[in-house]
């Protein structure tokens, strides 16, 4: 599961996985996520329509997460994760089979974050969905960082030239 702020290098990341770890597929939570509306509203969770937007999207996603499991892969969840009880369905679904969960957290400089930001408003893909700083800023407030100590999970924090490293600590968790 990764975790971390828009623009931090969770896609880089869970690719860079995925590349290297047999067996496994990179589950976007833009791509389970409606929409209703526009502009930073979308991404403010004091919004009644985006919360529930946004719950069911990670719903959706632990459901894919599930079917993933079923059929032998290993999914790696490329999503913020930014609200705590979201990470909970992940942990949930874990305990149910009898999984280890990684976490990934994703760290970048707030100045590169907001000039990947910025090249986001040139994209037409669904992560430039997030482009304006308003909208960052709503996820940057609304973050709760991931502070819970369960057993069967593990977290690594690192940032994108890490990649070696995240690497042979992975070989290490998954033996």
């Amino acid at each position: 599961m990764m975790h971390g702020l828009p623009c931090s290098g969770k896609s880089y990341l869970a690719e860079k996985i995925a590349a290297l770890v047999p067996n496994a597929v990179v589950l976007k939570s833009i791509n389970f996520r409606k929409v209703h509306g526009t502009g930073y509203r979308c991404f403010d969770e004091n919004n009644a329509q985006t919360k529930e937007d946004k719950d069911e999207s990670y719903k959706l996603l632990c459901e894919a997460t599930k079917t993933a499991v079923e059929n032998r892969k290993i999914p790696i969840l490329d999503a913020t994760f930014h609200k705590r009880y979201r990470r909970e369905y992940v942990y949930g679904l874990a305990k149910e089979a009898d999984a280890k969960i990684i976490v990934i957290k994703s760290e970048c400089d707030e100045q590169s974050m907001l000039e990947r930001l910025k090249n986001r408003a040139s994209q037409n893909d669904k992560d430039a969905f997030l482009k304006s700083k308003r909208s960052f800023e709503i996820m940057k407030e609304q973050f709760d960082e991931i502070d819970e100590i369960k057993e069967d999970v593990f977290v690594k924090k690192v940032n994108e030239n890490q990649v070696g490293e995240l690497m042979q600590w992975l070989k290490v968790i998954l033996s």
